[in-house]
């Protein structure tokens, strides 16, 4: 039985700036570093020779979600 290849899973890349100390930007979806620096140039118009992706760990990824939604809830709550 053959598979069929499956197509790359998009994937968290931490962005940096480089400069004389790397400055984080942002995050964004990517399935590899090159389309993670071609978005993120677009995104945060910065030219793309100046850009570094870093992939980032699904752990941290998981707990900066996690803080994320928690943060939202307790703004909600906040709100009522």
């Amino acid at each position: 039985m053959v598979r069929k290849p499956q197509t790359p899973q998009p994937m968290k890349w931490a962005i940096y700036k480089v400069a004389a100390k790397q400055i984080w930007l942002g995050e964004i979806e990517a399935t590899d570093e090159a389309e993670a620096i071609e978005k993120a140039a677009e995104q945060f118009k910065v030219p793309a020779t100046k850009l570094m992706a870093r992939l980032r760990p699904r752990r941290v990824a998981k707990l900066h979600d996690r803080a994320k939604s928690t943060r939202a809830r307790c703004l909600r709550q906040a709100a009522r």
